[in-house]
Parts: C-alpha cells; sequence; structure tokens
C-alpha cells in the first residue's frame, strides 16, 4: 500500500465545506492563502495546500529565558525615556534661542529631515517621529 503524507481523500474545511482531494500529486501545489483548520490555505483553483506552520525555535534549541529578555526589555525602555527626555530639552533650547534670535519657531526642513529617519520603521516610524517633533516644540498652531 502507497501512503502519502497528503490526505488522499476529501476533507472538511472546519467552515462546514468540504473540499476533494486527489490521490494522484505527490504534494499538492502550494499557493497563498490564509491557514484554516488543520493548516491547509485555499488554493486559487478551489485545490487545498498544505502549508508548513513555521517554529519560531528548533526542537534542538534552549527556551528563552523570559525573564531576562522582560528585564532587558525593561532596561531599554528605561534608557529610551532617559534619551527622549533628553531629546525634548535640547529641541526645546534650539527653539527657544532661534526664536530670540527672530528665527521661526519650526523649520520644515529640519522636520523633515527627522521624519525621513525615522523612515525605516516602516509608517510608525513617522508617526514616532511626529510624536517626538511635537515633544519637542509643542502642538503646532498654538
Amino acid at each position: 500500500m502507497n501512503r502519502c503524507a497528503w490526505p488522499t481523500s476529501s476533507f472538511f474545511t472546519g467552515t462546514g465545506l468540504r473540499l476533494p482531494w486527489t490521490a494522484s500529486a505527490d504534494k499538492p501545489p502550494r499557493s497563498p492563502g490564509v491557514l484554516g483548520p488543520r493548516g491547509f490555505a485555499a488554493a486559487r483553483a478551489g485545490t487545498p495546500t498544505r502549508v508548513e506552520r513555521s517554529s519560531p525555535m528548533n526542537s534542538t534549541e534552549a527556551a528563552p529565558d523570559i525573564d531576562a529578555l522582560r528585564q532587558e526589555i525593561d532596561h531599554l525602555d528605561a534608557e529610551l525615556l532617559r534619551l527622549v527626555k533628553r531629546r525634548v530639552e535640547v529641541s526645546k533650547i534650539i527653539g527657544a534661542a532661534r526664536m530670540a534670535a527672530g528665527g521661526t519657531r519650526i523649520v520644515h526642513n529640519r522636520e523633515i529631515d527627522v521624519i525621513n529617519r525615522y523612515k525605516d520603521l516602516g509608517p510608525d516610524g513617522r508617526d514616532l517621529a511626529m510624536i517626538l517633533l511635537k515633544l519637542g516644540r509643542g502642538h503646532l498652531g498654538r
């Protein structure tokens, strides 16, 4: 009897739909889709596709020390908070000096440079840059 690792008959998807399965294929074709019950994704042609779930750790790797990692996050958060407070302080000093010299409250080119610097973080990077700018100069229009 020739047995393969892939199912050779129909199965239920968990949504009440019954999908056909042919025994002729060694492996079903891979296609993009959302993982459903039993790790299957719906193929574009209606054929189920087995998608391997990736494991964050190999079975031979030791489990990470979660408490130590949380302590590191706490340390990093404290350091980030210290740095943000210093950045706000320096930004306010620059703004006050610029306005005392007859300059504008903000320099748009400089703010654009700051926003561009945080693009590596994706869409949330822009939001982070805007928050940092707002902390340093205050809300615009006030």
